[in-house]
């Protein structure tokens, strides 16, 4: 149990970390917003790099927040149906559903991964100026979806501990 608890506190850690450092971005993607929008109508010289910027900085943010997201419990969900069940109904829904969501995500990293490894090995950039290089921003999909397929293992793991003990795992 004993790695259990520290696999799960060091992934709640690089959840709770990238989320934080992802939301210290927003504010410099507002900020670079803001300087496109008043070149482009207070000084009528937009510029060729902001809204570019703005594009790559919320990708960022889209995608590497979402092992936060999923660590908060903030995904979206049917609540519909999974709020009237009980504490272990919940549970062990979670865990079947597991799987499905761990093939997903599996495939999201494998092919993200190969369309960002094409887009460095051909040198594919952008198409509006100032063409920015479009592997960084590929390789953000199977980063952010490694995060997230980190995250949701161990809350999988966590509620398999919870429909053997009934209990949370302590930390």
């Amino acid at each position: 149990m004993r790695w259990l608890r520290g696999f799960v506190a060091a992934t709640d850690w690089l959840s709770r970390t990238t989320g934080w450092a992802m939301a210290v971005l927003m504010p410099a993607m507002a900020a670079v917003l803001f300087v496109e929008v008043f070149s482009r109508y207070g000084l009528r010289s937009p510029t060729s790099w902001a809204q570019e910027s703005a594009i790559f900085m919320f990708a960022a943010v889209g995608l590497i927040a979402g092992a936060d997201a999923m660590r908060r419990k903030a995904h979206i969900s049917v609540d519909l149906f999974y709020a009237g069940l009980s504490p272990r109904g919940k549970a062990l829904l979670d865990v079947l559903v597991g799987p499905v969501v761990f093939f997903f995500l599996g495939l999201v990293i494998v092919y993200g991964a190969m369309a960002a490894i094409d887009a460095f090995a051909f040198g594919l950039r952008r198409p509006n100026e100032p063409n920015f290089p479009l592997g960084p921003l590929l390789a953000l999909i199977p980063l952010g979806a490694f995060l997230v397929l980190l995250q949701a293992l161990s809350n999988w793991l966590q509620q398999l501990v919870f429909l053997r003990t009934g209990k949370e795992l302590e930390r």
